[in-house]
């Protein structure tokens, strides 16, 4: 079932870049279901395009660190993340994505940091949906 909407999800994307080859979000969302279906050459092909349309595609860049995570390639996947959180420094994926980079590579101390950051924001953002409730 999962699987014939993802075919119809394509179907309808690849139909949308055919139309407007630009859009940089139709082929984030074509990495996106080629990772799923585990063809990741060709998500990382789509999340590259995506990010050649739209250099800041913070996004992108992070489903790029996600694939070089799976795959062992810890210095671009590192590179990825920076790149995603120099494009949006609240990703919160990209943020936890560093944490493990920094890990493997064996520095804890800048684990550490990342981990801070990312407990902040959670902090934060537990801290605003309370206040936006308590007003309701």
């Amino acid at each position: 079932h999962n699987a014939n909407k993802l075919q119809k999800a394509e179907t309808y994307i690849q139909k949308a870049t055919t139309q407007v080859p630009s859009y940089g979000p139709a082929h984030h969302f074509l990495g996106r279901i080629d990772y799923r279906q585990g063809n990741h050459d060709q998500a990382i092909a789509h999340y590259k395009h995506a990010i050649y349309l739209d250099k800041n595609d913070a996004a992108s860049f992070t489903e790029l660190g996600v694939i070089f995570l799976d795959r062992g390639e810890i210095d671009l996947a590192g590179e990825s993340f920076a790149k995603a959180l120099n494009a949006n420094n609240y990703n919160l994926k990209a943020i936890e994505g560093s944490i493990r980079v920094a890990k493997e590579k064996g520095n804890l101390d800048q684990a550490d940091a990342f981990q801070r950051i990312l407990d902040s924001f959670v902090s934060s953002r537990k801290k605003y949906q309370l206040d936006a409730n308590s007003q309701k």
